[in-house]
C-alpha cells in the first residue's frame, strides 16, 4: 500500500514539471513572437511628406548693359553670328540698351536707335566694369591713367578741312597713318595730349589726330534743324557721298558706316538726296536707314 502512495506521488510530480516545463515553452514562444512584431514595427520606413518647393523669383534682366573687356569697340551686327552684316561700332564704355539676350553668345541691344546683335561677353551690367579692358591689352602711358587712355568721354567731329584728315598711330605728323577721317565724321575724344594732338576713336580704330580739325559742335545743328535722319548701315566701312546720283558720279567724301546723316529728298529708286557734314549730295539708298 505505501508502494503504491510513493508511485502515485511521483506521477504527480512528473505531471507537476511537464505541466511548468509546458507553460514555460509556450511562454517564451509567445514573447520571441511579440519581440519579433514590434522589432518589424520599428524598421518600418516613415514616409515623410515632402513639403511644396519654394518659388524662386528670378530677378528682372538689366535694362542697360556697358561694353567692356575690349580694346577700342565691338561690333553691332544685323544677325546674331560671326558673319551677320555689321552695322555700326560702339565704343568702348558706351551704354547700350537691352532687347534680350538670345542664349548662342550673343545679346540683342539697342545704341543709337540702331537694334542688333552684340556678343554677350564683352557686354556687363556693373558700369563700374564699363571701361575695363583687356589685361594683355591695356595701354601703359605713366602720362596719362588708364580710364583716360580707353574711355570715350565726348563726341568730337571733323571740321575746317577740304575732304578729310588722318588718324596716325602717334601724336606728331610724322607717325604713321592708320586711316583717313572724312569731313563731318564723329569720332570719340579720348584724350588731350597738350601738343596739337586729341587721342581719338573712330570706326573701331584707336589713334590720334589733328586737334585744330576737331569740333564739339555737331555738323547737323547748323543744317536743316528739324528734319529726318538717316544711318549708314548694311556695309563694311563706308559709303560715298556723289555730286549727281550716279554710280559712275564724283565723290564728295565718304561716310563712315554708322554715321547720322540729314534726309532732305529721294531721287528714285537707287538714290537718296541726303546732307552730310556740311555738304549736300547723293547716297546710294540701300545702304541708308530711317531712325
Amino acid at each position: 500500500m505505501q508502494n503504491k502512495n510513493i508511485i502515485i506521488v511521483l506521477i504527480v510530480c512528473i505531471a507537476a514539471v511537464l505541466l511548468a516545463v509546458i507553460v514555460g515553452m509556450f511562454t517564451f514562444i509567445m514573447y520571441t513572437r511579440s519581440s519579433k512584431s514590434v522589432a518589424q514595427a520599428s524598421e518600418t520606413p516613415i514616409t515623410m511628406t515632402a513639403s511644396p518647393t519654394e518659388a524662386v523669383s528670378t530677378p528682372a534682366p538689366p535694362s542697360t548693359l556697358y561694353v567692356t573687356n575690349v580694346s577700342n569697340s565691338i561690333y553691332l551686327r544685323q544677325t546674331p553670328d560671326d558673319n551677320g552684316t555689321i552695322l555700326t561700332t560702339i565704343p568702348l564704355g558706351t551704354a547700350v540698351e537691352m532687347i534680350n539676350n538670345e542664349n548662342n553668345g550673343f545679346t540683342r541691344i539697342k545704341y543709337n536707335n540702331i537694334e542688333g546683335y552684340s556678343k554677350t561677353e564683352y557686354l556687363t551690367a556693373d558700369p563700374a566694369a564699363a571701361n575695363q579692358v583687356p589685361a594683355n591689352q591695356a595701354p601703359s602711358n605713366p602720362q596719362y591713367p588708364s580710364s583716360s587712355l580707353t574711355a570715350i568721354v565726348d563726341t568730337m567731329y571733323v571740321t575746317n578741312v577740304k575732304n578729310s584728315i588722318y588718324l596716325r598711330e602717334g601724336g606728331s605728323d610724322n607717325a604713321g597713318i592708320i586711316t583717313t577721317i572724312p569731313l563731318g565724321a564723329s569720332v570719340g575724344y579720348i584724350a588731350d595730349l597738350g601738343n596739337g594732338f586729341y587721342k581719338v576713336s573712330y570706326n573701331g580704330q584707336m589713334g590720334y589726330s589733328k586737334a585744330q580739325y576737331l569740333t564739339t559742335r555737331s555738323p547737323y545743328s547748323s543744317y536743316y534743324d528739324g528734319n529726318t535722319y538717316m544711318r549708314v548701315t548694311g556695309v563694311k566701312n563706308s559709303i560715298y557721298l556723289r555730286r549727281t546720283p550716279s554710280a559712275q558720279s564724283d565723290n564728295i567724301c565718304e561716310i563712315p558706316v554708322g554715321a547720322r546723316v540729314v534726309y532732305i529728298s529721294r531721287y528714285n529708286d537707287s538714290f537718296y538726296k541726303i546732307s552730310y557734314g556740311g555738304s549736300v549730295g547723293y547716297a546710294t539708298a540701300q545702304y541708308l536707314t530711317f531712325e
